[in-house]
Order: structure tokens, then C-alpha cells, then sequence
């Protein structure tokens, strides 16, 4: 059982430091030539999306799950503030209250 523990965490270390070094080379290849697939396979590999409404959900903290249910409710995002749009009304009571730290 230990063995196995110890795999998965060398997975993981493995995995994250290897995303986060091709994310940085892709990303310094777009600045360097302007190469937006570069952009496109960076944003993917690092947030798994390259839809900014998602990546900007994501570093709200909110997850897949919320996000694909939430997405619908957002007018716009940014590093300031989520603004939100009727629809918000329309979510269940379980969903608002997750949500409930960025409804003002």
C-alpha cells in the first residue's frame, strides 16, 4: 500500500512541474513570436480550457462542476469582479449558496 502512495504522489509531483514547465515555454514562444497556437496549447495545458470566462472562473476557485452550470449566469469576469446576469435568478438554492462569496 505504501508503494502505491508513493507512486501517485511522483505522479503527481511529476505531472504538475512537467505542466508548469510547458506552460511557461509555450507561453514564451507566443510573446517571442505572436504565435497564438502557442497561446492556445498554453492555456489548455495549464487550465485544462482556453476559454477565458472558464479561466478566469478557475482562478476564482471555482470548479468544473460549478463552472459548467454557472458559466450561463456570467455577463463578464475579471481580475476585479464577476458581474452576473439575471439568470443567476433562475439557479436552485444548493447552487446560489455555493456560489454564495461572490453574490452581493
Amino acid at each position: 500500500m505504501k508503494k502505491h502512495l508513493t507512486y501517485d504522489f511522483l505522479d503527481k509531483l511529476i505531472g504538475f512541474k512537467l505542466s508548469d514547465l510547458f506552460y511557461a515555454i509555450f507561453h514564451q514562444h507566443f510573446i517571442a513570436y505572436q504565435d497564438e497556437r502557442a497561446e492556445r496549447l498554453a492555456k489548455l495545458i495549464k487550465y485544462g480550457t482556453e476559454d477565458l470566462i472558464e479561466i478566469w472562473m478557475l482562478r476564482y476557485g471555482l470548479s468544473f462542476e460549478e463552472i459548467e452550470w454557472l458559466k450561463l449566469c456570467v455577463d463578464s469576469i475579471d481580475q476585479e469582479e464577476i458581474i452576473f446576469n439575471e439568470s443567476i435568478e433562475n439557479l436552485s438554492d444548493a447552487q446560489k449558496s455555493s456560489v454564495s462569496k461572490f453574490l452581493f
